[in-house]
């Protein structure tokens, strides 16, 4: 599954320089920058299997972050249900006109100015398990 077809992102900006490379405090037009921080930053542009296609029980290779994503109007909030019947997790699907684009806050991106992808948490256990997991994330080795 290669989406470079569908979602060809063109790396040829008409800046000096790469939009990440902008310090916020030289930045003269916002919408602007946003737009080729978005275009650069949070789009999924490829699938491959070293990096996230995933084999599922059927044999059938899908994307493990879930692209391409459903095209939305409207921002919907759904929670996922235990066996019992509890909460356990919010899923926030924001408005969207392209299936390839990563979720992300404007001004978080616009200051950050690299790859993000928010989610919102409401339990705090959810909270320290998301913590303890990347903090004790081992490195990858640097082969030279």
């Amino acid at each position: 599954m290669d989406h470079a077809q569908d979602n060809p992102v063109q790396f040829f900006w008409p800046v000096d320089r790469h939009p990440c490379s902008v310090p916020i405090n030289e930045v003269h037009d916002f919408d602007a920058d946003l737009k080729d921080l978005v275009n650069i930053c949070q789009k999924h542009t490829r699938c491959s299997p070293g990096y996230c296609l995933r084999v599922g029980q059927d044999g059938n290779q899908t994307c493990r972050f879930g692209f391409p994503k459903q095209l939305r109007e409207q921002t919907m909030a759904e929670f996922e249900t235990d066996h019992a019947g509890n909460r356990i997790k919010l899923n926030i699907a924001p408005a969207n006109n392209d299936p390839y684009l990563n979720r992300y806050n404007s001004r978080c991106l616009s200051v950050w100015r690299a790859n993000m992808d928010i989610n919102i948490t409401y339990e705090m256990d959810a909270v320290s398990r998301y913590i303890a997991k990347y903090t004790s994330k081992g490195e990858k080795a640097v082969v030279r």
